[in-house]
C-alpha cells in the first residue's frame, strides 16, 4: 500500500506541476482498479484531479465531482494528454491514447459501437475491427510508425513505439 500511495503522489505531482491552464485541451485519466475494470475520464483545463482524505476524486469539468475512487481500490492511475482529437459533432470530440502507443490504443468519445480501421502512412489499409465504446484496440503486432486510425468519417494521426 506505501509504494502504491508513493506512486500516485508522484503521478499527482507531475500532473499537478503543469498546472490545469497549462494543460492541452484536454487530458485523458485512466483508473485501472483492482478488479480489473478501467475507467476512463476526459478532464478539461477547467477539471481537477485531487485527494479528498482517502478518495481519488475526478472533476472532468470543473462543476461537480464526476468521479469518487477509494485509493485501496485503485491498481493504476494513467494520465494521457489528447495527441490525436477530432470533433465528432457539436459536443462530442474523439481521441486516440496513449499517443505514441505500445500495446493498445483506446477511443475516447465515442458513444456506441464503432468501426475501426487503421491504415499505414502510405494510406495501405492495413486492418478494420469493431470496438464497443471504451473497448482497447490491440497495436502489438504492428511496426513503429506513423498510422492513421479511422473513425467512422473522422481520421486521427497516431504513432506506434
Amino acid at each position: 500500500m506505501g509504494k502504491f500511495l508513493l506512486k500516485m503522489c508522484i503521478l499527482l505531482f507531475a500532473f499537478g506541476s503543469m498546472g490545469v491552464n497549462a494543460m492541452a485541451e484536454s487530458t485523458v485519466v485512466s483508473v485501472l482498479l483492482k478488479s480489473g475494470i478501467t475507467e476512463n475520464h476526459t478532464v478539461t483545463e477547467d477539471g481537477k484531479i485531487y485527494f479528498d482524505s482517502d478518495n481519488f476524486v475526478i472533476d472532468t469539468n470543473g462543476i461537480a465531482d464526476d468521479a469518487v475512487y477509494p485509493i485501496v481500490n485503485i491498481s493504476k492511475v494513467l494520465f494521457a494528454q489528447y495527441a490525436g482529437v477530432s470533433s465528432l459533432g457539436t459536443d462530442e470530440v474523439l481521441a486516440v491514447y496513449p499517443n505514441p502507443a505500445k500495446e493498445q490504443i483506446f477511443i475516447s468519445g465515442a458513444s456506441e459501437e464503432v468501426n475501426v480501421e487503421i491504415y499505414t502512412a502510405a494510406g495501405v489499409k492495413i486492418f478494420s475491427v469493431k470496438r464497443e465504446k471504451n473497448e482497447p484496440v490491440d497495436v502489438s503486432s504492428l511496426p513503429s510508425g506513423v498510422y492513421m486510425l479511422k473513425i467512422g468519417d473522422k481520421i486521427i494521426k497516431f504513432s506506434k513505439l
